[in-house]
């Protein structure tokens, strides 16, 4: 019985791979991408294999039997399976994948770019000029600015005017006409009658409206002035009563003396100023407002700019050594002023040298350019005015120099 059950078992196995071995006729359906298992088109599912009662091991009649059904089946059948089996019913887990075609990328893309490339083009100034005619090296940044009705009548220049103001000292009240006031050095303190009060620094500017009642002050400097006098007092009392009781601590006293001394002389409480304005020609070579004032820069009779209104500003530039502003011409006149460093301008195709503490009036649409040839930072400060219309910086094709 023994062999008969072997032959039994073997035949019904036999029979059950034929029955589920795939036709031709699946593997076609299979190529053209219909849902076919592996094992067959027959049943659907997984068929159990008959036993005689004894157990198998698990897995392994079901795994020869794929093997089996497998090398059933034609080679050139089995590759078209896999190749033409869809991705979804590939082993592994179910990703599905969005395959994106580089034509519709560039197609999508391309309007972007074109919008792109027109836009770079229309925000590009169309007279940006030579690489000499550009910016390099320099910043610039707005102090102040005022408007201006009207100019005075007749002829009018550009006058910058040096104030410096001990500690304690007031200028005014009194009225003028509009202008900026600039510090240099200390705190310049402007009171204007309607109660407002600017303290202003070094490096920073107020406007100043046409007869508008004002006071100029240096307030900050009071209390370290009274300071120094009070140490400056006590120097001499002391020195007296050491000399008369021995000469042992005079000369320590008299250096702290001399070093107070040198200190009030240089008088750090004091501030310095600016005050830039367009004034009739009847003004010029005037009499000074304080005593220790300068008349730091006159400028030569100002071009008509037309019946205003006007517009009045204070630029601050930091040229770098080796570094220039662009080249433009403005609508307006301006004024470069020195602070520190030396200037070189371009105006016209000639150069000049300005030094700290002068400046250079440029008519109006006159092309200009400012050079730091030194070897240190370049400090200047432009007073522009200009119809309030007008452009105050138009680039030009070359540079002046």
């Amino acid at each position: 019985m023994g062999l008969v059950g072997r032959a039994v078992r073997r035949d019904r196995h036999r029979r059950a791979l034929r029955a589920r071995a795939p036709s031709q006729a699946a593997i076609a359906w299979s190529r053209s991408g219909a849902r076919v298992r592996r094992r067959g088109v027959a049943g659907g599912r997984r068929r159990r294999h008959a036993t005689d009662g004894r157990s198998r091991r698990p897995g392994g009649a079901d795994r020869r039997d794929e093997r089996e059904l497998h090398d059933a089946a034609p080679r050139s059948a089995r590759r078209g399976e896999r190749a033409h089996r869809p991705p979804a019913l590939r082993r592994g887990p179910r990703l599905e994948h969005e395959y994106v075609n580089g034509r519709d990328v560039i197609r999508a893309l391309l309007p972007l770019v074109i919008a792109t490339a027109i836009g770079g083009c229309a925000s590009t100034p169309a007279n940006v000029g030579p690489p000499d005619a550009q910016a390099r090296g320099a910043s610039q940044h707005v102090v102040a600015e005022g408007p201006v009705e009207a100019l005075p009548a007749g002829t009018t220049f550009v006058s910058v005017l040096a104030l410096p103001q001990p500690a304690g000292a007031v200028l005014g009240p009194h009225s003028h006409i509009p202008g900026f006031t600039y510090v240099l050095g200390g705190v310049a303190t402007v009171a204007f009658v309607d109660g407002k009060t600017v303290d202003v620094v070094a490096g920073e500017a107020v406007f100043t409206p046409a007869n508008v009642v004002h006071v100029h002050s240096n307030e900050r400097g009071r209390g370290v002035a009274i300071a120094l006098a009070v140490l400056l007092i006590g120097a001499v009392v002391g020195l007296v009563m050491l000399s008369r009781r021995g000469w042992r601590w005079t000369p320590l006293w008299l250096v702290g003396l001399i070093t107070i001394g040198a200190i009030g002389v240089a008088d750090p409480t004091m501030n310095d100023w600016y005050f830039i304005a367009v004034r009739p020609e009847a003004q010029r070579g005037g009499a000074m407002p304080v005593p220790a004032a300068r008349r730091t820069h006159e400028s030569a009779a100002l071009a008509d700019l037309g019946p205003g209104p006007f517009l009045e500003r204070l630029d601050a530039f930091v040229i770098e050594p080796g570094g220039r502003t662009m080249a433009h011409r403005s609508d307006g006149a301006e004024t470069l002023i020195v602070t520190d460093g030396r200037a070189t301008i371009c105006v016209g195709g000639a150069k000049t040298t300005v030094e700290r503490d002068q400046a250079l009036t440029v008519q109006a649409n006159t092309p200009l350019q400012l050079l730091n040839v030194g070897t240190a930072p370049l400090g200047v400060v432009r007073f522009s005015v200009r119809p309030k219309s007008g452009q105050l910086e138009t680039l030009v094709d070359s540079s002046p120099c």
